[in-house]
């Protein structure tokens, strides 16, 4: 697969970065991952880099399909429950794609998005498992407002818990000329979506679309940011 691809992991207004980031190349494509730690400090920290090592350590050297990513995943779910004992309450959003020939493997737990853009549109948009998006589907807050809302990170879905959580899976049709983005929370709050379209049409690979949506997003960000860019390539 012909791709461009970039990633980068900000502190934000934080003393400590609990978001972690990886790429994998796989024997039958590449798995992109990002994970944003919930919990306060090091129990996040454990968490989120838990998770992503667990992926990479499961499906390293393998030939990844749908069925490994999740199994890896509820895995992982496994593992950060069993640092409760001495991290309580550490628990990890996660979204991850792995992109095969012509295809890509969206999957996600809690509020860590994924973006598919092709042309001025959005393809696809990870749903949120936080209650400010279940107020959208309901029709009490308006899309654009989830940015600011107060409920925005109360998440319903989250690794680390014991009632095992329903992954979000999304196979999407990709094509020479999409773009995917992965982003923490923190990322995603400090930049509209027009605003990621608007940056992708100044630009021709992925290292210069992240880097005009970081002067974006990183300036006003509180949070950790994390985010990958991948271009799809001819």
């Amino acid at each position: 697969m012909n791709l461009s691809l970039s990633y980068y992991s900000g502190l934000g207004k934080r003393k400590n970065n609990e978001d972690a980031v990886s790429v994998l190349e796989s024997v039958n494509g590449v798995l992109a991952v990002v994970a944003d730690g919930l919990g306060g400090q090091e129990n996040g920290e454990l968490a989120s880099r838990e998770a992503v090592k667990t992926l990479i350590d499961r499906l390293s050297g393998e030939s990844i399909s749908p069925r490994k990513l999740t199994d890896a995943i509820l895995e992982a779910n496994e593992r950060i429950c069993a640092l409760h004992a001495d991290h309580p309450g550490a628990q990890t959003t996660i979204a991850a794609v792995w992109l095969g020939d012509g295809f890509a493997e969206a999957i996600h737990v809690g509020d860590t998005r994924i973006y598919q853009f092709r042309g001025d549109s959005i393809l696809y948009q990870s749903a949120d498992h936080s209650i400010a998006q279940l107020g959208v589907l309901a029709g009490d807050i308006k899309p654009g407002e989830v940015r600011t809302n107060r409920d925005r990170n109360k998440l319903f879905r989250v690794l680390g818990d014991k009632r095992v959580p329903k992954i979000a899976e999304k196979l999407l049709d990709i094509q020479p000329g999409d773009r995917l983005l992965l982003c923490s929370d923190g990322f995603w709050e400090g930049i509209l979506e027009a605003d990621m379209l608007r940056c992708a049409r100044l630009t021709d690979n992925a290292e210069q679309w992240l880097r005009k949506m970081r002067e974006i997003a990183e300036p006003v960000a509180s949070d950790n940011n994390t985010a990958i860019a991948i271009v799809i390539r001819e």
